[in-house]
């Protein structure tokens, strides 16, 4: 039920005339709410209007209406002021505003001589870096190359035939036992010399 009915309501139990409803100057803020009041003056009582037709004073704030006008609050549901925009300081403000957004992109697109020089900077700070990094990896490489050469030579060298015990046989072996006294003289500078 809308307040203004509930009004009437009580009014009539109470036995109270009922007057004619009090007709309100309506007006529409940028973001098209209503609002509305006896007239829109410095000290005139101000309302929004919301969905079930409820007024509800207007909060504290500045409020831009459709006309361009603005109205300030400063007490809540007083008006404390309203300015009178003109057009062409509307205009002003749209292509001050429109400036601004292109400066702004521009900025954003192009760097600056200051920027530049500091990219310009870092560049060479990063090409440094770079350069430092491949002598390192350079440096490994000829290492890994050099132990690769010694690995290659190590590993090429000539084949070593493994030695193996064979002893000579001696005479007196051949035929079985010492016949001569020569070869047992023989047998003992062998073990003599041998040791």
């Amino acid at each position: 039920m809308k307040s203004t009915e509930l009004l009437n309501q009580i009014r009539g139990v109470l036995g109270m005339e009922l007057s004619e409803d009090v007709k309100l100057a309506v007006m529409k803020l940028e973001n098209g709410t209503e609002i509305e009041a006896d007239q829109f003056s410095e000290g005139a009582k101000v309302f929004i209007k919301n969905e079930d037709s409820d007024s509800i004073p207007l909060p504290v704030g500045e409020y831009t209406l459709e006309s361009g006008e603005k109205l300030k609050v400063e007490e809540e549901g007083v008006i404390a002021s309203m300015e009178k925009v003109e057009a062409e300081s509307v205009e002003a403000e749209n292509v001050e505003a429109e400036e601004e957004k292109e400066e702004k992109e521009m900025k954003e697109h192009y760097a600056t001589k200051e920027e530049l020089a500091e990219i310009k900077k870092d560049i060479d700070d990063i090409k440094k870096m770079v350069s430092a990094m491949d002598h390192k990896n350079k440096e490994k490489e000829d290492k890994k190359e050099m132990s690769e050469d010694v690995s290659e030579v190590e590993m090429s060298a000539e084949e070593v035939k493994p030695i193996s015990h064979a002893p000579e046989k001696l005479a007196s072996q051949k035929f079985g036992g010492y016949s001569s006294s020569n070869s047992q003289l023989d047998l003992i500078r062998s073990i003599i010399y041998n040791k």
